[in-house]
């Protein structure tokens, strides 16, 4: 059996998280034991049981430490990202991979980063300071290369559609 840490916004009902809930229920037919980590402070298995997380603020900083807890607390193989694109999975799921010194599988849902990844990190910074006031611009240059390291140091990359393959 094959144990996966996974952190998930649940206040989106988007395609992301409906996919991610639906591959949830596959995942135990290949020997796979995820737990959802959400920003609700609770430690859910793939399955619905439920057992409760220390609760914490959905900052970057306060998930991390939930997911250094939760590694420690269930025996984790590894970390899924189920969406690349949003601060709230990739974040945390990196630093906590990093941490954790466990491997790291993302999702790629679409390529709209793809012009955002080839930029080299000044021109990045120049882009983000352009479209928003400072303190947000060097947020979101921090996030966007963390996305970009996370990525590049992915054990695997998973993309749902033929077109994000290309």
């Amino acid at each position: 059996m094959v144990n996966l840490l996974a952190f998930l916004s649940p206040s989106r009902g988007w395609g992301a998280e409906k996919r991610f809930l639906k591959i949830l229920s596959y995942f135990p037919r290949f020997g796979i034991q995820t737990f959802v980590l959400t920003t609700g402070g609770r430690l859910s298995h793939g399955e619905g049981s439920d057992s409760p997380v220390q609760k914490a603020k959905p900052t970057t900083f306060s998930l991390v430490l939930q997911g250094i807890r939760a590694v420690r607390k269930v025996p984790c193989d590894g970390v899924y990202v189920y969406h690349a694109e949003r601060a709230s999975c990739i974040v945390p799921s990196f630093i906590v991979s990093l941490i954790a010194r466990k491997p790291l599988f993302v999702v790629l849902h679409d390529d709209s980063k793809r012009s955002e990844d080839k930029l080299r990190f000044i021109s990045l910074l120049r882009a983000n300071i352009q479209g928003s006031p400072f303190p947000f611009s060097i947020a979101h240059t921090s996030v966007s290369l963390i996305r970009r390291m996370a990525v590049r140091r992915a054990s695997a990359c998973f993309c749902p559609s033929e077109f994000t393959a290309a």
